[in-house]
């Protein structure tokens, strides 16, 4: 009973503030703005810039496809037997234990078994099909930015990735979320241009809200969101010749677009509250480790703990390209750069076990 009466008062608050926003933002910034120019497009597809992308995919496929049949780590085991291998779908989506149920991907595992047979393949289809299609929406969301030997070289360095490899081999919900995120953000950036439509809204809204359901970790990339939406709109208060252009129109249909993905997260959750809820506040901290940023960097290079050269070059190759590399506005400048940088130092500060 505690426990709902204070999951009223949050969602009260949460839905107070949100209408409290709404209602400044509509005070503060100007009903209309000029449209701001359209960026360069990037030149269509080459053959060569196809062949690379194809090649990517080819390199991505030949690394994990012999992965697939390797044998269950731990945390696969436990979401398998808890999870999908279980009868009851419902199960799957009402029972969260130590944040290892990926819900929407323990959904389409559990699907996935019941089309293709329970065969360790088949549990981690989903994951190899989100690492594909990963390597796809990284190539399309660098090649406006970065133009086309950008976009091929950046889909090249996930699909060979060593961390990218093996979640996709990986009955979890991580690649998932890495294609989620993705997706979610190209369109974030999407909104703040006047000729978004509805289909641009929706793309955002379904990937900001899967991301979420299938790992919890991808709210930060709806809280880096938020912030940047608010950073946005106080920017151009003091300077707006030098902010993204956001007219009260704007802000009002991205906002509405939050608060849906926040009611719909809410639902989605709702089966698993009081068991997540009991994750959440169980625990206690461990100590804090003072070298897991370079730890996480050594991770993402395929490498032990502890400084190595593979993870220097590649903490050096992210700083350069999240800085100097990075051409384009504030806005997605900032947005990247706080993607990169707010998961890792937030886990480090909070000190899970």
């Amino acid at each position: 009973m505690r426990l709902w009466l204070l999951t009223s008062v949050a969602a009260l608050g949460a839905a107070l503030t949100w209408f409290a926003v709404w209602r400044a933002a509509a005070r503060v910034l100007p009903d209309r703005v000029p449209d701001p120019a359209d960026a360069p497009k990037p030149p269509p597809v080459s053959p060569l810039e196809a062949a690379g992308l194809a090649l990517s995919l080819a390199l991505a496929l030949a690394r994990t496809l012999p992965l697939m049949s390797r044998g269950f780590s731990y945390d696969e085991i436990w979401s398998v037997t808890d999870f999908f291998g279980t009868p009851s779908l419902w199960h799957a989506v009402s029972t969260f234990a130590e944040y290892n149920n990926h819900v929407f991907y323990s959904v389409l595992a559990w699907g996935a078994a019941r089309v293709l047979g329970p065969a360790e393949w088949a549990y981690r289809a989903p994951a190899l099909l989100f690492g594909v299609a990963s390597i796809v929406a990284l190539w399309w969301f660098a090649r406006p930015r970065l133009g086309p030997a950008g976009g091929v070289l950046a889909a090249l360095l996930l699909g060979t990735s060593p961390v990218a490899v093996a979640m996709g081999a990986t009955a979890r919900g991580y690649t998932g979320m890495v294609f989620f995120s993705l997706v979610a953000t190209a369109a974030f950036f999407r909104l703040f241009h006047p000729a978004a439509g509805r289909g641009t809204g929706a793309a955002w809204l379904l990937a900001t809200f899967l991301g979420i359901y299938t790992h919890l970790m991808a709210g930060t990339v709806l809280a880096v969101q938020v912030l940047m939406l608010g950073v946005v709109a106080w920017r151009q208060r003091g300077a707006p010749a030098s902010a993204p252009l956001l007219s009260t129109a704007r802000f009002d249909r991205i906002w509405k677009l939050m608060g849906c993905v926040g009611v719909l997260t809410a639902v989605a959750y709702l089966p698993v509250w009081r068991s997540l809820a009991g994750t959440l506040v169980s625990g206690e901290p461990s100590a804090l480790v003072p070298s897991f940023p370079m730890d996480v960097v050594a991770f993402l290079a395929g490498t032990e703990r502890g400084v190595s050269w593979p993870a220097v070059l590649l903490g050096l190759t992210a700083g350069y390209g999240l800085t100097a590399g990075w051409r384009s506005g504030f806005l997605e400048r900032t947005t990247v750069q706080l993607l990169f940088l707010l998961p890792v130092l937030g886990l480090w500060l909070a000190r899970p076990e």
